[in-house]
């Protein structure tokens, strides 16, 4: 019986020394994973960092592309709004003199 018991003690510290250890292993694994920036790391192998820079660049350009046109038509002559004003201006001149 006594030899039974002394197995159990030895077993019952073996078992505390080795949740010690993983407990030990566990914080280093979290703490590395944090500062050394894993995620990161790991989109970048898989590929996932640069997919997603192609798609934001692809909506970028085709943006520009929506926003181009109508840019280039108010450059090559549509009225703006000082033009209008000015305009009329014009006209409430040209009416007052030939009255």
């Amino acid at each position: 019986m006594e030899e039974m018991m002394s197995k159990i003690s030895l077993y019952r510290s073996l078992y505390l020394l080795c949740l010690g250890g993983t407990l030990l292993c566990s914080g280093t694994a979290l703490y590395l994973f944090i500062r050394l920036d894993i995620r990161e790391a790991a989109e970048f192998l898989a590929g996932r960092r640069a997919r997603r820079e192609i798609r934001r660049l692809e909506e970028e350009n085709h943006r520009k592309e929506e926003n181009s046109p109508k840019e280039e038509e108010d450059l090559e002559g549509g009225s703006g709004p000082e033009e209008a004003t000015e305009l009329l201006a014009d006209w409430g001149k040209e009416t007052k003199d030939c009255g």
